[in-house]
């Protein structure tokens, strides 16, 4: 029963984490807000890293091929932080080729996204172990 409330607690963290970060991009573009307030995509830069951290563990948790042991929280924490940082770096890629930003490629802003994105990733992780103590998983 443990392990229920836990798996169904992460996953409605991750959906309302996703809804918030679509809801605040959307209103960030309609609004200008990455235009009057170039450093708003900090918070959700952190929050995108922290929907992607969330999600890899979630993927990692139900890989049918883990080995019978369970993984240390140092390894999860490594691969949640490189499938951050790929998938971050994509991002900023998929930007730089679609011109979706105004930087002429790897600039400061850009390993700065990347940086906060990581940093979203080891809050989620900290929120997984967190959650995973209490519930003695």
């Amino acid at each position: 029963m443990k392990l229920f409330m836990y798996s169904k607690i992460i996953i409605s963290i991750l959906f309302v984490a996703a809804i918030l970060l679509a809801l605040f991009h959307d209103l960030a573009i309609r609004l200008s807000w990455y235009y009057f307030y170039p450093l708003i995509d900090i918070p959700l830069h952190i929050l995108g890293g922290f929907v992607i951290g969330l999600f890899t563990h979630i993927a990692v948790r139900t890989t049918k091929k883990r080995p019978k042991r369970r993984s240390s929280p140092t390894a999860l924490l490594a691969v949640m932080i490189l499938t951050t940082f790929f998938i971050s770096l994509g991002w900023e890629v998929f930007e730089l080729v679609f011109y979706l930003t105004n930087d002429a490629g790897l600039s400061l802003e850009t390993l700065s996204d990347i940086i906060f994105g990581i940093v979203g990733a080891m809050f989620a992780w900290v929120v997984v172990r967190l959650l995973a103590k209490f519930y003695k998983e």
